[in-house]
């Protein structure tokens, strides 16, 4: 769905929602910006709110604690500009240029301290975004993989590791290990670790007979 502005979510560690960012796109620029419906969003491993390569975007935080709160990406640096006047540094723009893919940002309040995460998609403008640009990607991927995984540039793609292969670059090894440790799942480990030290947990068997009912619960 085309949409003039959308609303973008920050959330914590914890999965709670931290920040919200009003996002608009430039006037009479068809497909500026694009909200897609979650199911559809993960049907194509993309993000629900898209923009577009080439283009600025007007953003400013929202909320009662907006003004104390700062944008930037979470890699690399370039597409984010926050406003140059002190008293609007909640407020900028967001120049896309030739950056596609997954553009991560993070919201920081006045300390620096993380506050929450959310992520753009950047699509691009001159090929169709998922036949024609994810194969020409694919293409290069086969003959320079390391192209695609620049650690100095603000947007990504997702990749999966193939179990039954190694890495073969630097690169290639220290994009799968960030985005494990930077993913909720990890913390939640850590955090479920830090909180319980002393709690271990072990399987424990038991009979009982087939003709009996379980709890709903336990139901596969």
């Amino acid at each position: 769905m085309q949409s003039v502005s959308a609303s973008l979510l920050f959330y914590d560690e914890r999965g709670i929602l931290a920040a919200q960012l009003l996002l608009c796109a430039p006037k009479d620029k068809t497909g500026a910006l694009l909200w897609l419906t979650e199911a559809e969003a993960n049907e194509a491993g993309e993000e629900p709110i898209q923009i577009q390569e080439g283009l600025r975007y007007e953003y400013e935080f929202e909320g009662e604690d907006a003004v104390n709160l700062r944008l930037e990406e979470a890699f690399g640096k370039g597409m984010v500009e926050p406003s140059s006047i002190p008293r609007l540094a909640h407020c900028g723009s967001i120049a896309t240029g030739l950056n596609t893919g997954r553009l991560a940002l993070l919201a920081r309040d006045s300390a620096g301290n993380i506050v929450g995460r959310a992520a753009l998609e950047v699509r691009s403008r001159k090929l169709g975004y998922r036949n024609d640009y994810r194969h020409m990607l694919q293409d290069i991927t086969e003959q320079c993989v390391a192209l695609l995984m620049d650690l100095c540039s603000p947007a990504a793609m997702r990749i999966a590791p193939d179990p039954g292969k190694s890495p073969e670059t630097i690169n290639q090894r220290f994009s799968f290990l960030r985005a494990l440790i930077g993913s909720r799942q990890f913390r939640d480990a850590l955090h479920r670790i830090t909180t319980h030290p002393h709690q271990r947990w072990k399987p424990e068997e038991t009979t009982c007979d087939t003709r009996r009912g379980f709890p709903p619960w336990l139901s596969p």
